[in-house]
């Protein structure tokens, strides 16, 4: 049986359409921005030996300012953005010692050209906070009964947005965990110090936030100057602490949505009918790789021949599959990781399901 979260949202994407926006050996893609310059000083944004992009702010912030990694590759307007990440400091270096710190990063969707910056601290954006279990910001859920937060707060940055029936243009605004949280370490229960992080963003109506799936923020009508801010860069922080992102990846959520054409994907939610004639799904089947699709309440392999032996959440926890299986219910909402095996041998996919 699916979560209430699953069957209330229609937004699920197959392993095929996530892009990862790095590619783990050099800034391809990507515009670095020091509000005091130099663009990228002493190679802040860099790479682990295991191809993880890596913020590895330590100078201090008289000599930076704030940072951002703009992914210029292109503007995304309808989208998912997905973060698994972590931070490798308790603290932050000289400069950066505000109440709102340590463990501060985010994910800066709508962002304005990096051209235009001209010395700003932060873009023109809506942002996704991804904070971590040490910043001063948890003590308020904590309070609450909850031993960790407070991830994906939204911070508003030269924008108006509509957020519980108010119009805001400044200052940040917490999300607000589930009951069912009190008394866990969620979302820092990672311990290696991983969790993830998915915005879920509509052009200028609509952006959600999620951390394991769960929603716990979202508001609407995003405007700048007044006017409808439709799309723009996404963009990640140096704000101090050392932050590493194993994942950095999007979707896109507008093509076809014509069922009788190849283009045609579940989770589309913008229709495209330009996008209706590609061939990319028939021809992954053409090759005998079969690729998950959704049919009804369950995750099932279409084309090709192939197994599931394996699902993992998120989490690293494991589902219980029947032997043979090619279809299966997911549980709650969030990422899933499926073996699948093949003539050809074992097959790694990745589904999302909100």
């Amino acid at each position: 049986m699916t979560s209430a979260l699953a069957m209330a949202q229609s937004v699920r994407a197959e392993d095929t359409a996530w892009v990862s926006m790095y590619n783990g050996k050099d800034l391809e893609g990507f515009t670095p921005y020091f509000e005091k310059g130099p663009a990228n000083p002493d190679s802040t944004f860099r790479y682990t030996p295991e191809g993880y992009l890596f913020v590895n702010q330590h100078l201090d912030k008289n000599t930076t300012g704030f940072g951002h990694l703009f992914y210029t590759k292109k503007k995304l307007s309808y989208y998912m953005v997905r973060a698994i990440f972590r931070f490798t400091s308790k603290t932050s270096v000289s400069g950066f010692t505000g109440g709102d710190q340590p463990q501060n990063n985010g994910l800066m969707i709508h962002s304005q050209d990096p051209k235009t910056m001209n010395g700003k601290s932060f873009p023109t954006s809506s942002e996704c906070q991804l904070l971590g279990p040490e910043n001063a910001l948890n003590a308020a859920p904590k309070a609450q009964g909850f031993l960790s937060g407070t991830d994906a707060n939204l911070c508003v940055s030269g924008i108006t947005v509509n957020y519980k029936g108010n119009d805001v243009s400044s200052n940040c605004y917490k999300a607000e965990y589930p009951a069912a949280w009190k008394n866990t370490n969620i979302p820092f229960e990672d311990t290696a110090g991983w969790t993830d992080v998915t915005a879920r963003v509509l052009g200028d109506s609509l952006i959600q936030h999620y951390i394991h799936g769960v929603k716990v923020l979202e508001f609407s009508k995003i405007r700048a100057n007044g006017a409808a801010l439709k799309d723009g860069y996404m963009a990640i922080q140096a704000e101090g602490t050392p932050t590493v992102f194993k994942t950095l990846e999007y979707v896109e959520l507008t093509g076809c949505m014509d069922k009788s054409k190849p283009g045609y994907k579940s989770y589309f939610v913008k229709s495209d009918p330009t996008l209706c004639d590609v061939t990319g799904i028939k021809g992954n089947m053409a090759r005998g790789a079969p690729v998950l699709a959704r049919e009804g309440d369950r995750l099932a392999l279409q084309g090709g021949a192939g197994i599931i032996v394996e699902v993992r959440r998120a989490d690293g926890s494991r589902m219980n599959v029947a032997p043979g299986t090619r279809a299966f219910a997911p549980d709650r909402a969030g990422v899933y990781l499926i073996s699948v095996r093949t003539a050809q041998g074992l097959r790694e996919l990745k589904a999302a399901w909100y």
